[in-house]
């Protein structure tokens, strides 16, 4: 008896103290709400319009930037420096997002080409080891598959790799252009 009257105790605190739990849990969702209202928005947001294009750093240009007097800068702070020129403007920024998004495209067919080579060299090396009941010409079939299936996947591989040689190539050559980040995305 004295067992069975501190079960239901036991259970009684345990149902109380989920109980509080939930509300303290309503309470603290109403808080966080209340907090996020009254959180203020940031003031403004920068884009890449608002950041001025500029040459690259080279070790040169660090030199050179080192070793200016002040008094230059001073006297006219929108002067662009000599050396500073961007061969890239705003009408090569189609060019460049085809290019790179080609790139990428023959990467990833050929990439899907590969996968399904592969699944089809695991099918047949499945067959060959499963066997045809004894059937030689069967089994040679299977084995004359196999083996160019393997030609296939090893020429699709390496298309994979030129490809991705293309792309970094790409990348490279923009980068060497000072073409914008955002425009290679």
């Amino acid at each position: 008896m004295k067992r069975i009257i501190c079960s239901v105790v036991g259970l009684c605190l345990l149902a109380g103290s989920g109980m509080a739990s939930a509300q303290s849990l309503a309470d603290l969702a109403s808080k966080t709400k209340a907090q996020r209202k009254a959180t203020k928005r940031p003031a403004r947001v920068y884009t890449n319009a608002d950041v001025p294009v500029t040459a690259a750093a080279t070790a040169n240009t660090a030199t050179e930037v080192s070793t200016t007097p002040k008094e230059d800068a001073a006297a006219d702070p929108n002067a662009k420096p000599e050396g500073s020129k961007t061969s890239v403007n705003a009408a090569d920024e189609a060019g460049w997002r085809s290019r790179i998004s080609a790139a990428r495209e023959a990467v990833s067919r050929a990439k899907e080409q590969l996968e399904g080579m592969r699944t089809r060299v695991l099918h047949l090396q499945t067959a060959k080891a499963l066997g045809s009941n004894g059937d030689v010409n069967q089994q040679a079939a299977v084995s004359a598959q196999q083996s160019a299936a393997l030609q296939e996947f090893d020429r699709l591989r390496a298309d994979v790799e030129k490809y991705q040689k293309a792309l970094t190539d790409v990348e490279a050559e923009a980068r060497a252009a000072n073409v914008p980040a955002g425009w290679l995305r």
